[in-house]
């Protein structure tokens, strides 16, 4: 229902620059609210850069932390993870 909403009131809005965070919640979140024109990625469409500074910064529940960016980047190919660091999240507490 919030994806839902979200989609409506994105729809019509032109962007240059879309960040997202790196966690899955988040992406999910960008797949079910915005149009997959938007969503091409940055060759075809509006870029989209996943940040660590776009997240929460610590947090103890599985949730709360990131996947490995190379599942990220096979999941989500659209998005570009050039600046989310490799390997372990080390911000999960």
């Amino acid at each position: 229902m919030q994806c839902q909403s979200l989609k409506n009131k994105v729809k019509d809005i032109e962007y240059a620059l879309i960040v997202v965070s790196p966690l899955t919640r988040a992406l999910q979140t960008l797949e079910l609210s915005f149009p997959i024109e938007t969503r091409k990625g940055h060759e075809e469409g509006v870029p989209i850069v996943a940040l660590e500074c776009a997240r929460e910064r610590c947090g103890t529940h599985p949730c709360d932390s990131r996947r490995c960016v190379d599942d990220l980047q096979r999941e989500y190919p659209y998005v570009d993870f050039s600046r989310v660091p490799p390997g372990q999240d080390a911000q999960l507490c």
